[in-house]
């Protein structure tokens, strides 16, 4: 019976991701279902994971203050769950949005390496986008280079991709305005 509410929830969280960019909402309802079902048959990890996503998703839509913020006490069992990274880009994006710019550019640096030590290099990407736009903002000359290193990335993992998936990959629209 728990492999039967661990396969129901995630399915949950699957949901929730393809729903996030399209209605967020009810995207944000389906993680926040998904952590409860991950709880009730014990799978920490992944209830944290979908805590995530249920923030990342809120924040996407302008609303995430409250959700960071609970993460916020949860950082080191993010880290020993293998999430830090994400988590570091999520709290750098609240952090830039706030105006702590140091704080954004510190914790973008820490998503930057936590990417590249777990080998996410579309979380890599992602966060080297992000720490261009920190420096943009802190007046840095580093934007351009950070830039640079996030298209070599996107271009690496592309050239991975079959074709017919490559095209979508690439299309996404924060890649296809990187490129």
């Amino acid at each position: 019976h728990v492999g039967g509410t661990l396969y129901v929830a995630q399915t949950m969280l699957v949901e929730a991701e393809i729903l996030a960019r399209r209605d967020p909402p009810r995207a944000i309802q389906r993680a926040h279902e998904a952590r409860l079902a991950f709880e009730a048959c014990g799978a920490a990890r992944q209830a944290l994971e979908a805590e995530l996503l249920h923030a990342e998703i809120a924040n996407g839509s302008g609303d995430g203050h409250a959700a960071i913020d609970a993460l916020g006490m949860r950082s080191a069992a993010l880290a020993e769950a293998g999430l830090g990274a994400r988590a570091s880009l999520l709290w750098a994006r609240g952090q830039l949005a706030s105006g702590a710019l140091d704080a954004a550019r510190r914790s973008v640096e820490q998503a930057v390496a936590g990417a590249r030590g777990v080998d996410d290099r579309d979380l890599e990407a992602r966060a080297l986008v992000l720490a261009a736009e920190v420096h943009d903002r802190l007046g840095t000359a580093l934007g351009d280079s950070l830039r640079a290193r996030a298209r070599e990335t996107i271009g690496e993992l592309a050239a991975r991709i079959p074709t017919g998936l490559r095209e979508r990959y690439l299309g996404v629209p924060e890649r296809a305005a990187l490129l």
